[in-house]
């Protein structure tokens, strides 16, 4: 059985029929105004005055879960919470939407953005997640979650980074990295909320993006894709710093002489490290990374089209709807319906 089973659900949130029960407590409280508990005993859903949220939660296996948040608050607040667990455990926190201010306990805060995602140590002393979201933005995140016990033997026998070293044996901090949200990390972020499958099929999909995320954070920690040595893995940094600004500026992204300018790079050379690092030039990358945000905004089934367009960097609705039937095979419109 999944060790996840039997914790505790918020009762914020409805039942996820895909999913088994959430194991967090949470309670919501107004800056100046009315909490949870002016409502009724325990946990409470948000008042539609106040906000709409949703946290999901599907099990992954023995000692391991993922959840799925989605929100906009209309006022501004904070969440108290406490994942209910008998076990240490690790959380990724990977945002794709929104600014939220988080602290774990006592220990530093920190801001968290689609730019950068958090990798947290949760023991039984930790204290409570105090988080606060930006009123009027909407909030999202997935957030994979697994005893330290299974990280351990997914990883055993690896040569590993001391940030994780130390967290394995129980010496880290509550916030124990903050690393960047590489395309690859964005890529397989878009495959879990577009899984294609149903039942047995979908918890088998879940779980190799599960292994895919965590080879993801160890790269992250150990600098493992920068190994290369010599001049090769500063202009492969480069490259990396190029492809953040585009994914942080996909509304309004630079042109490739600037985006060249901006990292130290001449246009034909950072062309070039792309199709090494990306398989792709720099113009056919930020197409690319635009159409795998579109799906994933589009399979949610809840950002207007002409939104989606907009916040992609198109300035009509029609040129969006050509570019992505060009690069998916067909519009948006029969995509988010299929």
């Amino acid at each position: 059985m999944n060790s996840f089973e039997n914790a505790r659900t918020d009762p914020r949130n409805a039942p996820n029929p895909a999913a088994t029960e959430v194991p967090f407590l949470g309670q919501w409280r107004l800056d100046g105004g009315p909490s949870s508990a002016d409502v009724g005993d325990g946990p409470s859903p948000l008042p539609p005055e106040v906000g709409e949220e949703r946290l999901s939660f599907e099990p992954l296996g023995e000692g391991a879960g993922l959840f799925e948040y989605r929100g906009l608050w209309h006022r501004a607040g904070s969440v108290w919470g406490q994942v209910q667990h008998p076990e240490p455990l690790v959380q990724l926190r990977i945002p794709d939407a929104g600014r939220t201010w988080l602290r774990v306990g006592e220990d530093r805060a920190i801001i968290e953005t689609p730019q950068r995602y958090g990798l947290f140590f949760i023991s039984a002393g930790a204290g409570p997640c105090h988080i606060r979201n930006q009123p009027g933005e909407p909030n999202r995140l997935i957030a994979p979650m697994m005893t330290v016990r299974r990280l351990q033997a997914i990883l055993e026998g690896l040569p590993l980074p001391r940030a994780l070293r130390d967290l394995l044996e129980g010496r880290a901090c509550p916030v124990v990295a903050q690393p960047g949200v590489s395309v690859n990390m964005r890529r397989i972020l878009s495959e879990i909320r577009s899984s294609p499958y149903s039942g047995e099929m979908r918890a088998l999909h879940l779980q190799s993006k599960f292994l895919d995320l965590i080879v993801e954070m160890v790269a992250d920690l150990s600098d493992a894709r920068e190994q290369t040595g010599g001049a090769g893995s500063v202009e492969q940094r480069q490259a990396r710093m190029a492809r953040d600004i585009l994914m942080a500026e996909l509304t309004d992204p630079p042109s490739v002489e600037q985006l060249a300018r901006r990292v130290g790079l001449n246009q034909k050379r950072l062309n070039a490290v792309f199709r090494d690092l990306y398989g792709a030039g720099v113009f056919q990358c930020l197409t690319r990374w635009r159409m795998d945000e579109a799906r994933a905004l589009l399979t949610e089934g809840e950002v207007p089209i002409k939104q989606i367009a907009q916040r992609l960097g198109y300035a009509h609705t029609n040129n969006f709807t050509l570019a992505f039937a060009r690069h998916v095979g067909v519009p948006p419109g029969s995509y988010r319906r299929r």
